[in-house]
């Protein structure tokens, strides 16, 4: 048999800091607000797009109503 090499051949890499809560923390309120200020233009351009396609008016404002609803249900209140 042929000898085990005793060195990986893969180079060592320190492993990354922690992660402070604090550090998520934020990273998640950032990322709420980001959503935040997109949601209504893409809820909006949705709607357009089925009045485009000639959706039932009603259906749309099913849509819009169950939709808002939902995003005001994970939205915590201040």
């Amino acid at each position: 048999m042929a000898p085990v090499a005793a060195a990986s051949p893969t180079p060592t890499v320190d492993p990354l800091p922690p992660i402070s809560q604090l550090t998520i923390a934020k990273d998640k309120a950032a990322a709420r607000k980001r959503f935040e200020a997109l949601y209504s233009v893409v809820r909006d351009d949705l709607l357009a797009d089925f009045r485009k396609h000639n959706m039932p008016e009603e259906s749309i404002e099913y849509y819009r109503r169950v939709r808002t609803n939902a995003y005001d249900c994970l939205t915590p209140s201040s």
